[in-house]
């Protein structure tokens, strides 16, 4: 029953390529099998993995990891740090094979203050604890270390020259004249001075770092009123760094051990998603996908038979805690059995607050991102295609679909998608400014986009298919415009929402005047679904996007109880609109005046 999707074929893997997330998180790369040979890290996910398949590939280590790879396993996280922490994890716990640099801890990184008298501030691999050096770390990674080793240099001006060079000085470096070293190596600064310097370092490394954020922040805003932006600037800058090293990351600073599992349901695909939380850190997650018909049970009613299935036919050892995404009606049966299974008390939950809803989101983003790979997969995508062309007794090569979209008449946008026969085929969307069409006239604005999209088209270059949102309405129009462009084509469709517009219950109009249903189950319906909210997304993303624009609005405007200060609060703390929508839901909330709930909000108004 839980069998993990394994892509074994070249072709499925360059199919997995295009649905990759466009969000941080990790990636596990595994080979024919199933074994996992290399975990990264990355802002984007899709944009990174992409890179080892250029057609150059000049170093050997990543040709040979390459010809192995033959299926990769998305983990999203919130931020791109708490991916940096999750890669620690698992590598340490997998040991992948092509992950040398990270398999134990003599390869992190650590920032260490030397035992002389003036201390030198280092960057190291290997600690020699033997010195009496204090150190700081470890770091998940080079580039957080040099990171914060760069923002203390730049807060503390402490010295990074060795102790030769130290002892040999006559007259201040470049680093003092540029304003990186106070020169302790001819007593610009006293010996008092210079321990007090290195002490507030030692307090900033160890995270006390929340009195310097408020003078910085002080700081800032004088420098501004006073209208010295280059300054401002310079602080801001400063304040995003600290930001960073003081959010709360939820992947590894909370104590505490769960399993946390998160199900999803669409198009005729079940999805579950399991995260497996130990000692308060992530060690990794794993989705299982089933095709269970729910018009037999609840979904709340798969998971249960899935928890039970997992804990006892697989015997698995469960932690104190098992967290879900939905209430259960037998939880209390299941908590039963698993204490008597494993002689030890184990609670289920599902309303959780504070770091477990942190995990619970992440397995939610996790299961949903898996669902979407599902749904849309080159495998299934054909399966679909075979059930649509039986239903409509045509051959089909390619599809395109359309939709309006307007805030009453405001900045029409039209949207075209285009799939084909390994699923959706981006090369050939098209965004349509509505210009001709009455502002709130969707007919007129449907004739518009299609006239414009197939005027200079030929015959052979049409789609077999054209699927269009909406009933008779819409579907006359389409006629009316093919009649003039392209009298013989026969491949208009129309799309129009069922009772309670529930999906499932769409009724299909054809161009002979005749109309039918589906089911909810039918693949061909899944795909002509599938067509129209794509084309739903990609119209309702560019009309909010030039709606706002147009008003001078910012997202933040639209978001309650977020009034003129709280907005100015955050965008001086990240530095623009550009810094907040790269931050964590951890990083929102330590801004001041916003807390963890309003966080919560913004996170996910920004990110859907």
């Amino acid at each position: 029953m839980l069998t993990p999707a394994l892509h074994t074929t070249p072709e499925l893997l360059q199919a997995l390529l295009a649905k990759l997330p466009r969000r941080p998180g990790i990636y596990q790369m595994q080979d024919s099998a199933g074994k996992i040979i290399y975990i990264g890290k990355a802002k984007d996910i899709q944009k990174r993995v992409r890179s080892y398949f250029k057609a150059e590939l000049t170093h050997p280590k990543t040709r040979a990891l390459v010809n192995r790879i033959c299926h990769i396993d998305p983990i999203v996280t919130h931020s791109e740090t708490e991916a940096l922490v999750l890669e620690q994890n698992l590598i340490k716990q997998h040991r992948p094979m092509y992950n040398i640099s990270l398999k134990d801890d003599k390869s992190y990184s650590y920032i260490y203050l030397s035992a002389h008298p003036s201390p030198q501030i280092a960057i190291g691999k290997r600690v020699d604890k033997a010195l009496n050096i204090h150190t700081f770390g470890p770091y998940p990674s080079g580039s957080s270390a040099r990171e914060a080793y760069a923002l203390v240099q730049k807060l503390f001006m402490l010295r990074t020259c060795s102790d030769i060079e130290f002892n040999s000085r006559s007259r201040p470096c470049l680093e003092y004249q540029i304003g990186r070293c106070t020169a302790p190596c001819t007593q610009m600064v006293s010996s008092d001075d210079y321990q007090a310097q290195c002490a507030m370092a030692a307090k900033f490394l160890n995270g006390d770092t929340a009195a310097l954020a408020q003078k910085f922040t002080a700081q800032m805003e004088a420098a501004a009123d006073a209208l010295n932006f280059e300054l401002a600037a310079q602080l801001r800058d400063k304040l995003q760094m600290l930001s960073r090293l003081r959010a709360n990351q939820s992947a590894e600073q909370q104590k505490g051990e769960a399993d946390v599992w998160a199900i999803a349901h669409k198009f005729g695909q079940t999805v579950l998603y399991v995260i497996h939380i130990r000692g308060g850190r992530m060690l990794g997650g794993q989705a299982y996908y089933d095709q269970s018909d729910l018009s037999e049970q609840s979904l709340a009613e798969l998971l249960s038979e899935y928890l039970a299935h997992y804990y006892f036919q697989r015997d698995h050892t469960p932690p104190k805690e098992i967290i879900g995404s939905l209430a259960l009606d037998d939880a209390n049966a299941l908590e039963v059995l698993l204490r008597n299974q494993h002689g030890k008390t184990i609670t289920y939950k599902h309303q959780v607050r504070e770091q477990r809803a942190q995990w619970l989101s992440m397995a939610s983003l996790n299961v949903a991102q898996a669902l979407a790979q599902k749904v849309s997969s080159a495998a299934l995508q054909y399966s679909r295609l075979e059930a649509l062309e039986k239903t409509l007794s045509i051959s089909i090569e390619s599809i395109e679909g359309f939709d309006i979209s307007h805030t009453q008449g405001e900045e029409t946008k039209a949207s075209c998608v285009a799939f084909d026969r390994q699923g959706i085929n981006k090369k050939r969307y098209q965004l349509y400014n509505i210009k001709q069409a009455a502002a709130g006239d969707d007919y007129a604005a449907m004739r518009e986009v299609l006239t414009r999209r197939y005027s200079k088209k030929t015959s052979e270059e049409l789609p077999t298919l054209i699927v269009i949102d909406g009933g008779k309405g819409q579907l006359n129009i389409a006629k009316e415009v093919f009649a003039l462009l392209h009298p013989t084509y026969s491949g208009l469709l129309g799309l129009s929402k069922g009772e309670g517009r529930k999906a499932g219950l769409e009724t299909l109009h054809t161009m002979a005047d005749e109309h039918f249903e589906l089911g909810s189950d039918s693949p061909a319906l899944q795909l002509l679904n599938l067509v129209r909210d794509e084309a739903h997304r990609f119209a309702r993303h560019h009309h909010t996007k030039a709606r706002d624009k147009k008003r001078g609005q910012s997202i933040l405007e639209r978001i309650p109880n977020l009034g003129p200060n709280r907005r100015r609060a955050l965008l001086t703390h990240f530095g623009g609109l550009h810094g907040l929508l790269g931050a964590s839901q951890a990083e929102i909330a330590a801004v001041k005046s916003i807390g963890p709930q309003l966080a919560h909000t913004l996170y996910q108004v920004i990110h859907g």
